[in-house]
């Protein structure tokens, strides 16, 4: 049996969510003490909460005042779930905090989504640069959003993931984010903050990077990676940044199947041919990379395989790409995908 198979980086989720190891509590800002009926505009956002506020599960209001926003007809969509963070509150500029474990010298990735406050009439407008600064562990980077290049809006607020990778000193580390602008009200914004420990030393300087990433709290939604370099090193790249997701694909993958149906699958995986023959170069990598960063879920190029393919087995779906004199500017690859599967 010949089938042509390919690795695409785009995944979809196919209403099957995917857990991620955060190592903080509470990333996307969901949970909150107060009622949604009490807050400064009800149902819509909690404004100008001050320093040492705890009302944001698991985290603590630094430096100044911020402001927490509900999705709403009268603001903007947050990038993961329903409420972000607005680091400039009206009488000052602030930020957020969070302590957590850590073990010393080991290295970790700060993850997060970035905007800017789409609002008008409000003082700072005019400042659409909006700028912060991450620190934790004594070491600090600082972080810009332009929405005069952006060109965001409440209803698109085009999220920038951005990322930072620190030495932990200490078992207990804080993470801190604060706006660095002046006193506005209409600041960067933040939303879906995460932190990872990396335990390959290819985890940081990986033939790789996260493009876009848009998931509900839930885990429906997209991301959509960039990899180069040989196709070992792509694969090895695109099973490190969506590794969890791909463990915990696998693993579902199996509990869909059924164990019977599962070994069936390997068999027939197995068999096939998969072309262009540089895939197998490319599943390479993907399994030594979840080898070093995943070790106990021991998988293989056959689960891969299967994993791959579920949605043509299980729900008939495809993707498709094209490009050259098939698209509309003849240069810009296209796609539709509603699955990882077969082409």
């Amino acid at each position: 049996m010949k089938v042509r198979m390919s690795i695409l980086v785009l995944v979809v989720a196919l209403g099957v969510s995917f857990a991620r190891a955060n190592l903080l509590q509470n990333g996307s800002f969901e949970a909150y003490a107060k009622a949604p009926d009490m807050w400064t505009f009800p149902n819509i956002g909690d404004l100008q909460l001050s320093v040492g506020n705890t009302d944001i599960t698991g985290w603590i209001t630094i430096r100044g005042h911020i402001d927490y926003v509900e999705n709403s007809v009268y603001t903007w969509r947050a990038a993961d779930g329903e409420r972000s963070l607005d680091l400039c509150g009206d009488s000052g500029s602030g930020g957020v905090s969070q302590t957590f474990a850590t073990e010393p010298g080991a290295t970790y990735e700060v993850q997060f989504h970035m905007s800017g406050n789409p609002l008008t009439g409000y003082v700072g407008e005019d400042q659409l640069n909006k700028t912060l600064r991450v620190q934790v562990a004594g070491q600090s980077a600082d972080f810009s959003y332009d929405r005069a290049v952006e060109q965001n809006s409440m209803e698109d607020m085009k999220w920038k993931l951005q990322t930072f990778v620190f030495v932990a000193d200490s078992n207990s580390t804080t993470l801190e984010i604060f706006s660095t602008m002046d006193i506005i009200g209409v600041g960067p914004v933040i939303d879906n903050v995460q932190v990872f420990k990396i335990t390959s030393p290819y985890q940081y300087s990986i033939n790789g990077e996260l493009v876009e990433q848009q998931l509900s709290y839930s885990g429906q939604g997209h991301t959509v990676i960039r990899l180069w370099g040989s196709y070992y090193e792509m694969g090895y790249a695109h099973a490190h940044l969506l590794g969890d997701y791909i463990v915990d694909g696998v693993h579902q993958t199996k509990a869909i199947l059924g164990g019977g149906a599962y070994d069936g699958m390997r068999q027939v995986m197995a068999q096939a041919i998969w072309t262009p023959s540089t895939i197998e170069n490319e599943l390479d990598g993907m399994v030594d990379s979840l080898a070093s960063t995943h070790p106990e879920a021991g998988i293989d190029k056959l689960a891969l395989k299967v994993f791959n393919t579920l949605g043509d087995w299980a729900y008939a779906c495809r993707s498709h790409m094209c490009w050259g004199r098939y698209v509309i500017n003849g240069n810009s690859p296209s796609f539709v995908s509603t699955c990882i599967g077969v082409q």
